[in-house]
């Protein structure tokens, strides 16, 4: 395996290795259509540095919308996401809000 730096990135050549930037885990490239407005959005995003490439933007959406099915599917239980406050919540709901 070849070892190189490149600027502040190293990289790594060999015959099938798995690119560095890949990090850890597996991926499957997809094709996707977008509607003009969202793909600028994320061209947008990119460019100002929120992500790292389209692709991070896209997994990072879906990520977001896999954690709030999470949360419903937990509220629709009666569950909560952590328990433990449960009791506080319900102290404070109790307690009068003091502004002044």
């Amino acid at each position: 395996m070849l070892v190189e730096n490149v600027g502040r990135r190293v990289t790594a050549r060999s015959a099938g290795a798995i690119p560095l930037r890949y990090g850890s885990g597996m991926t499957i490239q997809m094709t996707v259509r977008l509607p003009d407005d969202v793909a600028s959005y994320i061209d947008e995003r990119v460019s100002e540095g929120a992500a790292g490439s389209r692709a991070e933007m896209i997994a990072r959406a879906v990520r977001h919308e896999r954690e709030l099915e999470i949360l419903a599917a937990l509220r629709d239980r009666g569950e909560t996401l952590y328990p433990d406050l449960a009791g506080l919540v319900d102290w404070a709901a109790e307690r009068p809000l003091d502004l002044e």
